[in-house]
């Protein structure tokens, strides 16, 4: 790694653990302070009403709906964790996932984004297979050096390291084998003595072009490769768990308050929600029930006062 690269990975890292300090103290105190307010008590009345809401609109459907969202959540999550490893990957590490056989490469100029008027076997043979940069394609691996026929677009590696994807416009046979020229559709020039010497040997050759191709979504995977890309990607999944896990004890807080309230009040969630107040004494079906600091009663205190008749 370059003295640049270094220096934007300290900052990233720095970048990353101060973002993710900051999330976590805001989502603790944020559910901490739900979480104190209502094992004070001071949520009884809107955790009853919440319970008789759920308990009349409770469904199949509802649960279905519920798993769903959270399946679909995890599964995006999953994806995007998948794909930024990969691009990562492909960029330290020099490594291509592949899927079904086919390797996604992102394209990174405008070699192959139009027809050079030069390159006349471009419009003998009608090549209209061009994409442009920052597009996605697929390249699936060959066989046999004999499977590779003239005017295949094909990725190799060059001697820089780099992968490019140009298509072969000669084909030479040699007594150790065949032997490749290679140019971009929008170039002049072919890529000998530019990225190998005066062939390209099969065993460059990383795939042909299937034809496959997700118009700029590769600037997408550019991002994630990114300190930036880093950066954000990192935050959003840890904010997704630690705000998962906050969210978490506060549900855990409340299912447990509000268990503890069926359990001493005799709750009919069918009842109008008049009945139902809480002013320091939670008032419930003409009987007042006393929670001193936020601990649940054992026994009904005190009748509700009624109402003078006029």
């Amino acid at each position: 790694m370059s003295s640049i690269e270094i220096l934007s990975l300290i900052v990233t890292i720095v970048a990353l653990v101060s973002l993710s300090f900051v999330f976590t103290i805001l989502f603790r105190n944020y559910f901490r302070g739900i979480i104190e307010s209502v094992e004070s008590g001071a949520e009884d009345g809107e955790l009853l009403l919440e319970e008789a809401d759920s308990r009349r609109k409770s469904t199949v459907w509802e649960s279905v709906l519920h798993w769903t969202g959270k399946i679909l959540s995890y599964l995006v999550l999953g994806l995007l964790v998948v794909v930024f490893a990969g691009s990562l990957a492909s960029r330290f590490m020099g490594t291509s996932m592949s899927f079904a056989g086919n390797i996604p490469l992102v394209i990174v100029s405008g070699s192959m984004s139009e027809k050079y008027q030069g390159n006349d076997y471009l419009f003998t043979y009608n090549l209209d297979n061009q994409f442009d940069t920052y597009d996605i394609i697929a390249v699936a691996p060959y066989q046999n050096e004999d499977d590779v026929e003239l005017y295949d677009v094909v990725a190799y590696h060059a001697s820089n390291g780099q992968t490019i994807v140009h298509r072969v416009i000669e084909i030479e046979e040699f007594p150790e084998g065949r032997m490749f020229i290679t140019r971009g559709d929008a170039n002049r020039d072919s890529d000998t003595n530019a990225y190998y010497g005066d062939y390209l040997p099969y065993d460059a050759i990383v795939g042909k072009y299937t034809g496959f191709r997700l118009p700029a979504a590769g600037a997408f995977v550019l991002f994630l490769q990114s300190g930036a890309g880093v950066v954000c990607v990192v935050s959003i999944v840890y904010c997704f768990f630690i705000f998962e896990f906050y969210r978490r004890k506060m549900d855990l807080a409340i299912e447990k308050r509000t268990n503890g309230l069926l359990a001493l009040i005799p709750f009919d969630e069918s009842k109008p929600e008049s009945e139902l107040s809480f002013d320091e004494k939670l008032t419930y079906d003409g009987k007042v029930y006393v929670l001193p600091n936020g601990d649940l009663p054992e026994e009904k205190k005190e009748e509700a006062p009624k109402e003078e008749s006029k």
